[in-house]
């Protein structure tokens, strides 16, 4: 009995797929684990890289408004703003990894001045101890991140505001602002002539009063957004210095090169000058020469006696002799596109340009328009004088030429020329 027990054991098959069973459950678990604790991990690797990222830009925000409050950038200034920046950086990481780097210490941050740029490494690196893949055998997943953000160091800026207060200047800011005067008063002009126009004293008076939008007052507006935005950045008022010019006849300082934003608002360009024959001219060739040497060399904004300057010409880009060319026929050859001349020698000297042109709609049904900027290029351009003016002024601001042939282009191209100057970025 004992040899037949012995020989039906051992040619019994009734266990097998418990057994099999049980093998394949051991690996369908680990390898479901294996997925859970991949997944996890993909999922704090994102959470860590995020908080990297935000306390690297944190610490060089950091730097920089210190730097702006203490007015200076010497030495124990940037010392000190690199201990503060990258201790509140490491706060910045505890705070914003939403518990992915729990019990794995605080990150490494290194804040670096090169020049008139500050750079910020944030870098943290944990051991996770995997949780379902363990259960096979013990593993553990090295999780790491690094982020780089870079800035400029807040420069010395001098921004030089020159703006055209000629006749020309009182031309609606907008087509439907031009058309609106054409149709109640067979001018586009709203001329400062002091001649009453529909119980106003002039048609200046009643633009204004009709709520239209001048070129002269767009600019105006443009200069106060150009403010707002310098307080803004430079809450202080240390690094950046404004100056207001006006010409038409004469060139005029509105406001000398100053830090005082309230000062400049306070001493904003004229209304645009009294038209007349001599009077609410355009000679900008004669002037830009002064304009030039009082701005001098550009420099690298490292300190006020070496900051970065930034010229800003608000025009419609056309010299104008005065309207005594209305009798005197050869006259009207000078009103046309600037001499730009001056563009190429003072940019190689340093100084950034930008020009805000409010361009002339075409005028066709003015007899005036059509005998001068109405006549063919003087350049041997394909239309006329007025299509000359915006090449001419495009070839001497590049990218910071600023096409406003509306209000809002007007208002918003003062700030949108300066903003080019900005740059803050995270690199990686």
């Amino acid at each position: 009995m004992l040899q037949h027990a012995l020989a039906n054991f051992g040619t019994d098959r009734g266990g097998n797929i418990p057994i099999i069973f049980a093998f394949i459950l051991v690996v369908v678990v680990g390898v479901v684990g294996f997925a859970v604790d991949y997944g996890d991990e993909v999922m704090m690797m994102s959470r860590l890289q995020t908080a990297a990222d935000a306390a690297a830009i944190d610490a060089v925000t950091n730097a920089k408004n210190y730097i702006a409050s203490q007015s200076s950038q010497s030495a124990s200034v940037m010392d000190s703003a690199k201990a503060q920046a990258e201790s509140s950086a490491a706060k910045y990481f505890s705070a914003n990894q939403l518990g992915a780097a729990t019990g794995g210490g605080s990150p490494h941050v290194t804040l670096q001045f090169n020049g008139s740029r500050i750079s910020a490494i944030v870098s943290y690196r944990m051991n996770r101890s995997s949780i379902f893949g363990g259960l096979l055998s013990p593993r553990s997943v090295a999780l790491s991140v690094s982020s780089l953000a870079e800035s400029g160091l807040p420069p010395y800026i001098n921004v030089y505001l020159l703006v055209d207060t000629s006749g020309s200047m009182a031309l609606g800011a907008s087509a439907n602002d031009q058309n609106f005067l054409i149709a109640n008063n067979n001018c586009a002009f709203a001329c400062h002539d002091g001649n009453p126009v529909h119980g106003y004293p002039d048609a200046y008076a009643y633009a204004l009063g009709s709520g239209l939008t001048l070129r002269y007052t767009a600019v105006n507006n443009g200069i106060l957004a150009l403010l707002n935005e310098i307080d803004t950045i430079d809450p202080g008022h240390q690094f950046v210095s404004t100056a207001v010019y006006d010409f038409n006849n004469t060139l005029n300082v509105d406001s000398a090169l100053t830090n005082n934003t309230s000062s400049a608002r306070s001493n904003l360009p004229a209304a645009p000058a009294t038209s007349g024959t001599t009077a609410g001219a355009t000679h900008f060739n004669e002037m830009i020469g002064q304009v030039v040497s009082d701005i001098g060399h550009g420099g690298d904004g490292s300190s006020p006696a070496n900051a970065i300057k930034l010229l800003i010409i608000a025009t419609d880009g056309a010299e104008d002799p005065g309207r005594y060319w209305v009798s005197n026929i050869p006259a009207r050859a000078a009103v046309a596109p600037f001499d730009m001349s001056f563009c190429g020698p003072m940019q190689f000297d340093g100084v950034l340009v930008g020009i805000i042109h409010t361009p002339y709609l075409p005028m066709t049904w003015d007899w005036g328009y059509n005998a001068t900027l109405g006549q063919p290029s003087q350049i041997g351009g394909p239309a006329t004088r007025a299509d000359d003016i915006a090449p001419v002024l495009q070839a001497c601001a590049g990218t910071r030429y600023v096409l406003a042939d509306n209000t809002a282009a007007i208002v918003s191209g003062f700030t949108t020329i300066f903003k080019s100057m900005e740059s803050t970025r995270l690199t990686q």
